[in-house]
């Protein structure tokens, strides 16, 4: 009778990752499973062709840069190419008739790069640096924890934020009420007590 192997700690990781994303490259993989965390919020947005596509396409262009750019990063870098990033995401939409809000816009990105780090260096090189820098990817389950109270003033919902200078100042507070924490780092905590895990 053959025998078979226990499966490493690395082949599980590999096989869990294959079944939650699918089978692509990392990178695709992690910006089409972040769309599935905000698409509900999207009304309409599949009668617009090309509006997923092009702006799905954005980010990965996007990241793949930053992940190939020898540039050191910081807080403030790093928050201005978001901003930026955030905009042509929603012009990539906008020139298929459909209008993504900077929520929706930024928990694209934010849950892309999430997922980014799920994968890990080793599978999805040049991500880690961003890390420290990264926001925190907005929604309800934070937005509910008390850690996080009197920190927004978006006055609607997270997927109808508008105002750019509004989601960074939230950002901003996240870092100054946990300084000395990474604000991605306190979001994967206080996210997954959120959910009992």
């Amino acid at each position: 009778m053959k025998t078979y192997e226990t499966p490493t700690e690395d082949e599980q990781h590999k096989f869990a990752l294959k079944l939650y994303f699918g089978g692509r490259k990392p990178l695709e993989c992690a910006t089409a499973r972040a769309y599935q965390d905000f698409c509900r919020t999207a009304h309409g947005i599949g009668k617009h062709k090309g509006a997923r596509e092009l702006a799905e396409a954005r980010i990965q262009e996007a990241l793949r840069q930053q992940s190939n750019s020898r540039d050191p990063v910081s807080d403030e870098r790093f928050d201005n190419w978001h901003e930026e990033l955030c905009h042509e995401v929603r012009e990539k939409s906008r020139d298929c008739g459909f209008e993504l809000s900077v929520g929706q816009a930024q928990k694209w990105i934010n849950m892309t790069f999430k997922y980014l780090f799920v994968f890990g260096e080793k599978s999805a090189p040049g991500f880690a640096k961003f890390y420290p820098h990264c926001h925190i990817p907005i929604d309800n389950i934070i937005l509910r924890r008390p850690e996080f109270a009197g920190l927004d003033d978006f006055g609607c919902a997270w997927s109808r934020i508008s105002d750019y200078a509004r989601y960074l100042s939230f950002q901003n507070k996240v870092r100054e009420r946990f300084k000395g924490s990474w604000p991605l780092a306190v979001e994967f905590r206080l996210w997954k007590a959120s959910v009992g895990y």
